[in-house]
């Protein structure tokens, strides 16, 4: 058991809590991580949609030789329409991201239980590896918590939903 405390990170205490509906305030810290990230990421990527807008914009409008010509004229529908699609885009897997992660936000705990199915993928520039108990699926984040799993047969996993990365807070073995 020890092992399985060391590769996944928690403790007894941290177990306890998560069973009932409960994180420890490290594990607080744990997720307030993923979402700071997250915020992050969603903010770069926003900024960088906005500013790519901006250029274009200020360059056709400060183009004065560009934007005269017949040929643009009758190109521009097509451009804004590009960029309208784009943003479209871009908007609805903003939103689908935010609507899959929404467990990072509100620190709820899921709980996977079943049979541990492990596998691993090899890539050009390393190897994924994966656990399944029950019907969720996780990506683990070392070979140590790999070959703990492959260990036992029967378990429950509390976690933060994070597709398609969860975030695992415990593990119990249950077989």
């Amino acid at each position: 058991m020890k092992k399985l405390f060391n590769a996944f990170s928690f403790t007894r205490e941290d177990l306890q809590a998560n069973k009932v509906d409960f994180l420890t305030p490290s594990q607080e810290k744990k997720v307030a991580g993923y979402r700071k990230s997250e915020s992050c990421g969603t903010f770069l990527a926003i900024l960088a949609v906005v500013s790519t807008g901006i250029f274009f914009g200020a360059y056709f409008y400060f183009s004065k030789d560009i934007t005269n010509s017949p040929g643009f004229q009758k190109a521009l529908p097509i451009y804004i329409g590009t960029f309208s699609v784009f943003v479209l885009v871009f908007a609805f897997f903003l939103i689908l991201g935010k609507v899959r992660s929404r467990g990072i936000n509100t620190g709820k705990i899921s709980v996977a239980e079943g049979e541990i199915i492990t596998w691993r993928k090899d890539y050009k520039h390393g190897t994924v590896f994966f656990l399944k108990a029950g019907n969720t699926k996780f990506q683990l984040h070392s070979l140590e918590q790999f070959e703990v799993m492959q260990s036992y047969s029967f378990c429950k996993i509390y976690y933060v939903k994070n597709p398609p990365v969860h975030i695992i807070l415990s593990v119990e073995i249950t077989g």
